[in-house]
């Protein structure tokens, strides 16, 4: 037995009813009368069916006239919806990344929690209204994480502002959002307060966490000397991933490339250097592996072996 989920709208059409009395010379009077639409009113449904039982859209009428109709729905995987509206094409990023394409395929982020490790969240903005769960400030130990820098809820709505007719919608329009304040209002964040917000977020139902921060910081490719790197970051990284966590993390705004050079200053000079967006460029997380001979061969975004 197989259990789809299916999603319809259910249409309630207004009909107006118009009257013309029409007066002729002779004085006799001749009555019409005529049927308008004066509007429309639709809710998106969601259920689930067994076996592709199918349902039906029934259009309901103001006037409670005899004008009707029903049309057999499809799994929404298998019908194509037109996603692209106004929240949709507030900002070219969906097209550019075809989110329509997921969106096809049912994924909307719908029972998955993403948590977003920034500078916390506008907790009274009407996008993230019955989003946001498990909040948590691992600076002060409390759950207060209300932003007044700002750069928290600019990320959050792109990830997940819901999808309500009003602005935008986010990416995944129906993730439930858990924010980790992790930087303070000048946007400096404690490498510390990371760590622990990511294994937090990890231990309570996260299953995507987004880290829209970074530092510039130089490898030592010649010596393999991880230890700045190790300090800041240590095993954490690995341990929440072990733990079922994704992490997503910025390239930066630099345009740092990570290609090697022989540094000319600093604790690397005269050795091989790149110059990369860290933690989004961590070369290693068990140990850097010995078979690697060029970091610039590794991927600026990569997933923790």
């Amino acid at each position: 037995m197989v259990t789809k989920n299916y999603e319809t709208r259910k249409v309630t059409k207004l009909i107006e009813n118009k009257t013309t009395t029409i007066k002729m010379s002779d004085g006799s009077e001749k009555v019409e009368t005529t049927k308008s639409v004066a509007g429309r009113q639709s809710e998106q449904v969601a259920s689930q069916q067994i076996d592709r039982v199918l349902l039906k859209e029934e259009i309901i009428t103001a006037d409670n006239s005899e004008e009707q109709s029903s049309e057999k729905l499809t799994p929404t995987s298998d019908i194509q919806i037109n996603w692209r509206g106004s929240e949709y094409l507030f900002d070219y990023a969906k097209g550019v990344i075809n989110a329509e394409a997921a969106y096809q395929q049912g994924w909307t982020g719908k029972d998955v929690t993403v948590a977003i490790l920034d500078s916390g969240i506008d907790t009274d903005h009407v996008e993230f209204s019955g989003k946001i769960i498990n909040s948590f400030n691992p600076i002060s130990g409390t759950s207060e994480v209300e932003d007044t820098a700002g750069h928290g809820s600019h990320v959050a709505g792109i990830i997940a502002a819901r999808r309500d007719g009003i602005g935008m919608h986010g990416i995944a329009f129906d993730a439930n959002i858990l924010p980790v304040k992790v930087m303070n209002q000048q946007l400096m964040a404690d490498f510390n307060a990371i760590k622990t917000g990511l294994n937090y977020a990890a231990d309570h139902g996260a299953k995507v966490a987004n880290l829209s921060l970074g530092r510039v910081s130089s490898y030592n490719v010649s010596t393999k000397n991880t230890y700045i790197l190790d300090r800041r970051f240590g095993k954490s990284y690995q341990d929440v991933v072990d733990k079922g966590l994704s992490i997503i993390m910025s390239a930066g705004n630099n345009g740092y490339n990570c290609k090697e050079g022989i540094a000319t200053k600093g604790a690397n000079i005269g050795h091989r250097e790149v110059l990369c967006n860290f933690p989004a460029a961590l070369p290693h997380v068990k140990g850097y592996p010995e078979s690697e001979t060029s970091f610039s061969k590794r991927p600026l975004l990569r997933d923790f072996e």
